[in-house]
C-alpha cells in the first residue's frame, strides 16, 4: 500500500511539473512572437528635416617665421572667414572662433 502511495504522489508530481513546464513554454514562445511585431526600414528614401544647430569646423594653415607676422595673418584670415559667414546669413553672435593652434616645426 505505502508503495501505491509513493507511485501516485509521484504521478501527481510529474502531472505538476509537465503543467508548470508547459505553462512556461507556452508563455516564453508568446514571448518570443513579440520580439517579430518590429518593423524595420531599409531603402533610399529620403526625408529633410530643418535643422536648429550647424557646426561647422573651418580649418585653416598659415605658416611663417616671424610669430608677429603670424597672429597678424591668423587674425587676418579669421576676419575674412567670419565676413564671409555674416555675408552668407550667419548671425555674428552666432560665431564662435577658438584660438589658434601654433606648431614650431623647428624646435
Amino acid at each position: 500500500m505505502n508503495n501505491k502511495n509513493n507511485y501516485i504522489a509521484l504521478e501527481i508530481f510529474f502531472f505538476l511539473e509537465m503543467l508548470v513546464f508547459g505553462l512556461l513554454l507556452r508563455n516564453g514562445l508568446f514571448k518570443f512572437k513579440e520580439y517579430e511585431r518590429s518593423v524595420t526600414v531599409k531603402g533610399l528614401s529620403e526625408r529633410e528635416y530643418p535643422a536648429d544647430i550647424v557646426i561647422w569646423q573651418i580649418q585653416f594653415t598659415q605658416t611663417s617665421n616671424n610669430l608677429e607676422t603670424l597672429y597678424n595673418s591668423i587674425d587676418k584670415s579669421k576676419n575674412i572667414i567670419k565676413k564671409s559667414l555674416m555675408n552668407s546669413g550667419v548671425e555674428e553672435s552666432e560665431i564662435s572662433l577658438s584660438p589658434a593652434s601654433i606648431l614650431d616645426k623647428s624646435a
